[in-house]
């Protein structure tokens, strides 16, 4: 077998079983409002991260989604 069609058909097994294989949320609406709300103040990214217990990455992915947000409004 080759072109990984054993993890082909087991994600299709999933999805048929109501699994979509995405991972969970971190990132819920409180913490985001802290996120965007310590940014705005000039925080930085790296502090944010640290007082909020979540990953550098989780804090720009807020950022980046939120001006996704604002630029198709």
């Amino acid at each position: 077998m080759r072109g990984g069609s054993k993890s082909k058909n087991g994600l299709e097994v999933a999805r048929k079983r109501g699994k979509d294989g995405d991972q969970p949320r971190v990132i819920d609406d409180d913490k985001r409002t802290v996120i965007l709300a310590r940014r705005e103040k000039g925080e930085s990214i790296r502090e944010i991260a640290a007082t909020t217990g979540v990953s550098v990455g989780a804090v720009l992915g807020v950022e980046s989604e939120e001006k996704a947000g604002a630029s198709s409004s």
